[in-house]
């Protein structure tokens, strides 16, 4: 399936619960890729090969509040890739968090282009993660058949 197509997610998120929730949102959907980053080194790394759609980003991860780390490399990222002449799409950014005060970071994460904000614990299932990205206009394709496709 041709890149633009595809919606490219990143989850930068080391609870594995609400890892698994977000892989089974997006299982054997051919219209979505998923990748995962459990620490800040991975989503540094990731964010380096490609450009993400969207990008959930927990604040903290491990003993970390880094999630600002990552966001400032996304940034820096498509500026350099601006500067170079390419074109680049912005990634839309969703922070979850239940770690930190919002606002000590809130106004510098709306500059540099935070979507919005999603206090943890929230009761995320999948249909709230569906619900999220539909809402953002990246609609789910429905699926053909009962069983799900190989991504092609």
């Amino acid at each position: 399936m041709p890149r633009n197509h595809r919606r490219f997610i990143l989850l930068v998120e080391d609870d594995t619960y609400i890892v698994s929730v977000f892989q089974r949102v997006f299982e054997g959907r051919p219209d979505f890729m998923l990748d995962i980053a459990t620490k800040v080194s991975d989503a540094l790394d990731k964010i380096k090969v490609v450009t993400y759609d969207l990008v959930f980003l927990d604040m903290k991860l491990g003993h970390s509040y880094a999630g600002m780390d990552i966001l400032r490399a996304l940034n820096r990222q498509e500026i350099e890739v601006r500067a170079r002449g390419q074109a680049i799409a912005h990634s839309l950014v969703i922070i979850m968090t239940a770690s930190i005060n919002l606002r000590d970071v809130m106004e510098e994460a709306q500059q540099l282009g935070v979507l919005c904000f999603i206090d943890k614990p929230i009761p995320l299932t999948a249909e709230f993660v569906k619900d999220v990205v539909q809402r953002l206009g990246l609609p789910l394709l429905p699926l053909e058949g009962t069983g799900p496709r190989p991504v092609q």
